[in-house]
């Protein structure tokens, strides 16, 4: 059963439904009185996570701390903190043993929730006080503090948040443009082929 107050989100989501099998019905609201509420549930807090200037940062790391990119793999490779290895939050587990062994880890980080959601992981992986670097890499390199490339790390296979058929087409890259053109013309071919084709465009 889908509603909304128009009506046409409703519908429109109904279409797909319907094309993947569902049994779907439509309760249409126009004209009628609906009840106003709150902004919404509320959402649950994340814990605090210390965030850390680089100068600091740079102390934990001197005291035998580690420090963890989760920048874009794309920047880390460009640059980061020297000694930083890269970490996707998908795969924490990953992580060297060296790295969850020691007493504190600083984290390298331009989305502060992404990487507040990445401390709570780490707490189950271990036991490391975790710090989160204010302003991130960016805010280390005007501090001056060394920085690295890596042009080959982290490797191709393991760089999940990039898709190279995709990304590449947009740095002109004319053969990249042309794989993702055949991917969406030959998408309905590859899905059929799957079995999962069932997309109708009329509804029955």
């Amino acid at each position: 059963m889908l509603v909304d107050d128009t009506g046409t989100r409703a519908i429109m989501t109904a279409h797909w439904l319907v094309q993947m099998g569902w049994d779907v019905q439509f309760l249409g609201l126009q004209g009628a009185a609906l009840e106003t509420g709150g902004a919404g549930p509320t959402l649950p807090k994340l814990p605090a996570v210390p965030a850390i200037e680089p100068e600091e940062a740079a102390r934990w790391l001197a005291e035998g701390g580690a420090a963890v990119s989760l920048d874009p793999s794309a920047a880390y490779r460009t640059s980061h903190p020297t000694g930083a290895v890269w970490a996707n939050r998908a795969r924490l587990d990953r992580l060297p043993a060296t790295v969850l062994a020691v007493p504190q880890i600083v984290l390298f980080a331009d989305d502060e929730t992404a990487a507040r959601l990445a401390a709570v992981d780490l707490g189950e992986l271990a036991s490391a006080r975790v710090g989160l670097v204010r302003g991130g890499t960016s805010a280390w390199h005007r501090a001056g503090l060394p920085v690295a490339a890596s042009p080959e790390e982290p490797p191709d296979d393991e760089r999940i948040d990039y898709l190279f058929w995709n990304h590449d087409r947009h740095n002109g890259n004319a053969a990249a443009m042309r794989a993702y053109l055949r991917w969406e013309t030959e998408l309905l071919a590859q899905i059929a082929a799957d079995g999962l084709f069932g997309f109708r465009i009329a509804a029955p």
